[in-house]
C-alpha cells in the first residue's frame, strides 16, 4: 500500500470521526469519497477503530449515503461497522446494567465511588453518534476501597490483579490512607463476556509516579444509570483526567478530542478556566492541555477564551512536546504505531521531567526522566517490569502486583467473609509471627518471606509477576499456606471476637 493511500484513510477518518463536522468538512468527506472509490473497507474500519470513533464515522458516512451511492466500498464498510457496533453495544449495555447493580449494593454498604472517563460522558453525545466505551473506570473513596472491591463479588466479578503503588512525590501519598495503595484494580467478569471494570485507588494515575491531585470529590456531579444516581467528575476534572490519560499512553485518539469538544459545546465554553489552569500546572499537565486546546481551535473551530491559551504560556519545548500526541504513524495505519510510539515516548519523558523537577532537584529529575524514557522504550511503562514472582517492597520498588488467593488445601477451602486485621496483629504478636502494615487496610503476614500473604479486611492476596499470573505449583503452595493461616485465624477470632469471620466452604 502506498504512503498516499495510507494518508487518505487517515484523512477520511479524521474528518468523519468528528462530532458535529462542519459543512466544509462534510464537503471534504464527499470529495475524498468521490476521488477514492476503491478504498478497502476492512482497512478503513481498522483505522477507525484505532481512533475509537467507529460510531461517529459510521453515522457521518451513513448520513451522506445518498450523495455517495456510487461509492461501492461503503456498502461493505457499513456491514462490517454494523456488526462491530452491535457487539460493542451489547457489552456496553451489560456493563451499564452491572454498574447499576453495583451502585445498588454500594449505596446499601455506604461505599462512595465515582464513574470517570467514557462511561459517564454519554449525555454529551447524540444517540445516533454515541460515545463508545469498552470498560468502566471507577474511583472508590480511600476509606471504603476494600469494601468497594469486595462488593463486586455480588455481581459476579473478581479482581484479576491489583497494582499497589507508592508515590513518593505526591502530596496525596503522604497521608496514611493513601500510602502504598495508589494503583489500579482490574475487575474481570466470571462469565468472561461482560467486559471489565477498572478501579483506581487514587483519583487517576498519570505517567510514572504522578497521581491526579485535584478537587475531584468536592466538585463531583451526578448522572443516572438506570434507576441509580451515580457520581461523576465535573467537566473540568474530566478534562484533567483526559490529560493524565494522555501522559500514561503518549498519544490521544480522536475519541478524547471529541470528549472535550462535546463538553465545551455543552457548556458553551463556560468552564472554570481558572480551575483548569491551576490544576493543570499543579499536576504538570499544562503541556498536554495546551496541545489539546490548540488542536481543538484549529481542527474543531473551538472558540476558546484567549486568556486560557495565553495564560498557559508554553515555552518552545512545551509547544514542540505538545505536538507529539497528534501525529499518526505514516508507516503504520495504526494511530499508535511505530512512529507515534517513538514520538510519544519523548512526550512522556518530557512530562516526567517536568513533574519531578517541580518536586525535587534538577539531577533527580533528569535521572528519573531518563530512566523513565529507557523503560518506556523497553516495556511501554516508565518503570521496570518483572516476570518472576518474588516478594517486593513497595518502599524500594514503588509498586507491587497482588492477586487474590483462595485458602485451600486441595480438598477443602475456606470461604473468607471478613478479617479483623487488628485481631490478626494481636495474634501475630503473641505467636511471634512477622507482620507489617504496608498501607491502609493491607497487612503483610510473614512479611518479606517466600510465602508472604497480604491480608485485607475482605480477602487474602499474594504478590505475583507483573502480569498477575502465578505458576500452578506456586499457586497451590500459596493456597495451602493461606488455608493454614485461615484455620489459625478462625480459632483466635472465635475467642477474641465471639464470632467466625472465616467459615468452611
Amino acid at each position: 500500500m502506498s504512503h498516499k493511500s495510507q494518508g487518505v484513510y487517515n484523512q477520511l477518518v479524521k474528518l468523519a470521526g468528528k462530532l458535529f463536522p462542519s459543512e466544509d468538512e462534510i464537503h471534504q468527506i464527499e470529495c475524498l469519497l468521490n476521488e477514492h472509490q476503491n478504498l478497502d473497507p476492512t482497512t478503513l474500519l481498522s483505522v477507525t477503530r484505532t481512533q475509537a470513533v467507529v460510531p461517529q464515522v459510521y453515522y457521518n458516512l451513513q448520513s451522506r449515503r445518498k450523495e455517495n451511492s456510487t461509492v461501492s466500498f461503503l456498502d461493505q464498510f457499513f456491514i462490517q461497522a454494523e456488526e462491530y457496533l452491535e457487539r460493542k453495544k451489547k457489552i456496553m449495555e451489560m456493563l451499564l446494567a452491572d454498574l447499576e447493580h453495583y451502585a445498588t449494593h454500594a449505596q446499601r454498604e455506604s461505599v462512595k465511588f465515582m464513574v470517570i472517563k467514557g462511561a459517564c460522558l454519554q449525555y454529551l453525545y447524540p444517540s445516533e453518534s454515541f460515545r463508545q466505551f469498552k470498560d468502566v473506570d471507577l474511583v472508590i473513596s480511600k476509606e471504603t476501597v476494600w469494601k468497594g472491591i469486595d462488593i463486586f463479588k455480588h455481581i459476579r466479578y473478581h479482581p484479576k490483579r491489583i497494582r499497589l503503588e507508592s508515590h513518593p512525590y505526591s502530596e496525596l501519598a503522604s497521608t496514611e490512607v493513601y500510602a502504598n495503595t495508589l494503583g489500579i484494580v482490574q475487575m474481570m467478569d466470571l462469565d468472561g463476556y461482560r467486559g471489565a471494570f477498572d478501579i483506581h485507588l487514587g483519583s487517576f494515575p498519570g505517567c510514572g509516579d504522578s497521581i491526579l491531585e485535584s478537587e475531584i470529590w468536592e466538585r463531583a456531579t451526578t448522572f443516572l444509570v438506570g434507576s441509580q444516581e451515580v457520581l461523576m467528575p465535573s467537566l473540568e476534572d474530566c478534562i484533567l483526567i483526559t490529560c493524565a490519560h494522555v501522559t500514561r499512553h503518549g498519544y490521544t485518539p480522536l475519541k478524547e478530542l471529541n470528549d472535550i469538544y462535546a463538553g465545551l459545546r455543552y457548556t458553551e465554553y463556560n468552564l472554570d478556566w481558572d480551575y483548569l489552569y491551576h490544576f493543570s500546572r499543579k499536576n504538570t499537565l499544562q503541556t498536554i492541555l495546551y496541545g489539546i486546546l490548540k488542536r481543538l481551535e484549529s481542527d474543531y473551530e473551538a472558540k476558546l477564551p484567549e486568556e486560557i491559551t495565553s495564560k498557559l504560556k508554553p515555552d518552545r519545548f512545551e509547544r514542540l512536546a505538545s505536538k507529539f500526541i497528534f501525529r499518526p504513524g505514516k508507516l503504520n495505519l495504526n494511530f499508535h504505531g511505530g512512529r507515534q510510539l517513538f514520538l510519544g515516548r519523548f512526550l512522556q519523558s518530557f512530562v516526567l521531567y517536568r513533574y519531578y523537577r517541580q518536586r525535587t532537584s534538577f539531577l533527580r529529575a533528569v535521572k528519573e526522566s531518563l530512566l523513565g524514557m529507557y523503560f518506556l522504550f523497553q516495556t511501554g511503562r516508565p518503570y521496570r517490569l518483572w516476570k518472576q514472582r518474588k516478594t517486593r517492597s513497595s518502599h524500594s520498588n514503588r509498586r507491587t502486583v497482588i492477586v487474590p488467593i483462595e485458602a485451600s488445601n486441595g480438598t477443602e477451602r475456606w470461604q473468607i467473609n471478613r478479617i479483623s486485621l487488628q485481631k490478626v496483629q494481636q495474634f501475630a504478636e503473641k505467636a511471634g509471627i512477622s507482620v507489617a502494615w504496608i498501607g491502609k487496610g493491607i497487612m503483610a503476614w510473614n512479611a518479606g518471606h517466600r510465602y508472604e500473604l497480604l491480608l485485607t479486611p475482605h480477602g487474602i492476596y499474594a504478590q505475583s509477576p507483573y502480569d498477575g499470573k502465578l505458576e500452578e505449583e506456586t499457586l497451590k503452595e500459596i493456597q495451602r499456606v493461606a488455608y493454614q493461616v485461615s484455620s489459625r485465624l478462625v480459632e483466635v477470632q472465635a475467642i477474641l471476637a465471639g464470632n467466625l469471620p472465616l467459615k468452611s466452604g
